[in-house]
């Protein structure tokens, strides 16, 4: 008799043994999964960051080369003003 409860209550611890672990297993699988996601979410963060810095590098370059434009356009509007000017006289 006392061997079957020996061997009752290591059944019982057995299976209580077996469920933590699953519930373990459960757990880190979770823990991962997040992880993941949260790796997932700050990949995503850093290549928008990079668009968003290379759209405003992109802006830049062409607001400069609209500034140069303007400028090349008036200097060349005031030299044919200076030469009309000069012919009048």
């Amino acid at each position: 008799m006392k061997l079957l409860n020996i061997f009752k209550f290591l059944k019982g611890t057995g299976k209580k043994v077996n469920q933590s672990v699953k519930g373990t297993l459960e757990f880190m699988d979770d823990v991962l999964e997040k992880e993941y996601i949260v790796n997932t979410i700050s990949d995503v963060k850093e290549a928008s960051g990079k668009v968003v810095e290379k759209s405003g590098e992109l802006y830049q370059r062409a607001k400069d080369k609209i500034d140069n434009i303007e400028e090349e356009l008036e200097e060349g509007i005031e030299a044919i003003k200076d030469r009309f000017q000069g012919e009048e006289e």
